[in-house]
């Protein structure tokens, strides 16, 4: 098994209604209006190939918000907010701050080896899920560190 298709299973298992209410979609679910909105608003240019899962959190699921993961890290687009990225291999750890009594109004915090961080607090996203699957990612891609060294040459 190599990396995508480790990182694949790793993200199947979140799959039914574990990380979102719906919109949770696995490479092969991916519509092509919402593979030309990825490349429009998150990637240009991404491969189906390099895409792990996606999960599209906007209202009539067209593939312009949400959270795609892929094979070296995660871009996300959250309502009225700009896009943003990260590799998971700068990943210092991950928290649930501000926890509240529903899961989806907490705040998960994604803190890097760098001193920054990020939060993602998107209503439609299930933070104690979403956490335990970024640790998961980040797990199986610390045991393939030469691939992400080679985005950077």
């Amino acid at each position: 098994m190599d990396k995508c298709e480790e990182m694949r299973a790793r993200f199947d298992r979140f799959y039914d209604g574990q990380l979102v209410d719906s919109g949770t979609m696995q490479i092969q679910a991916i519509s092509n209006l919402q593979m030309k909105n990825i490349r429009k608003y998150f990637v240009p240019g991404i491969y189906s190939f390099d895409i792990v899962g996606f999960l599209d959190t906007g209202l009539i699921k067209a593939g312009k918000e949400g959270y795609l993961f892929t094979v070296d890290g995660v871009y996300y687009k959250e309502f009225l907010e700009k896009p943003g990225r990260f590799r998971y291999c700068d990943v210092a750890n991950t928290e649930i701050i501000l926890p509240k009594p529903k899961d989806n109004e907490s705040t998960l915090q994604i803190k890097f080896k760098d001193g920054r961080w990020v939060r993602l607090i998107g209503y439609s996203l299930y933070k104690t899920a979403a956490k335990r699957l970024l640790d998961g990612l980040c797990e199986i891609a610390a045991r393939y560190p030469d691939e992400d060294d080679d985005e950077d040459e």
